[in-house]
């Protein structure tokens, strides 16, 4: 799974998600330069995990996903969801 933004939303979806045995993060992206880098366990308030956050979307979509976790603020900022939303449906799951 890739969690897409890391607000409060974004730090309960990795939360969550790694306390899940059958699930596994594999990419956290972030908009902030300040996070890019980061580990997504420190950025989420928890033990380091040993997945990067990234501001680079290509490379992240092209990582091997089954689900992408969108905790992105859409309502505001309408026209960049779309445009998210779709880069990610066009990615497809395993970036296929």
């Amino acid at each position: 799974m890739v969690v897409w933004a890391t607000g409060g939303i974004g730090r309960y979806a990795i939360r969550t998600i790694t306390d899940r045995p059958n699930l596994e993060l594999v990419g956290v992206w972030v908009h902030s330069e300040s996070k890019d880098g980061q580990d997504a366990g420190t950025l989420a308030g928890i033990e380091p995990l040993g997945v990067g956050a990234t501001r680079d979307m290509d490379e992240l979509l092209g990582r091997d996903f089954d689900c992408v976790v969108y905790v992105c603020p859409a309502g505001p900022r309408p026209k960049e969801a779309l445009e998210d939303f779709c880069r990610i449906l066009a990615a497809g799951p395993s970036g296929a």
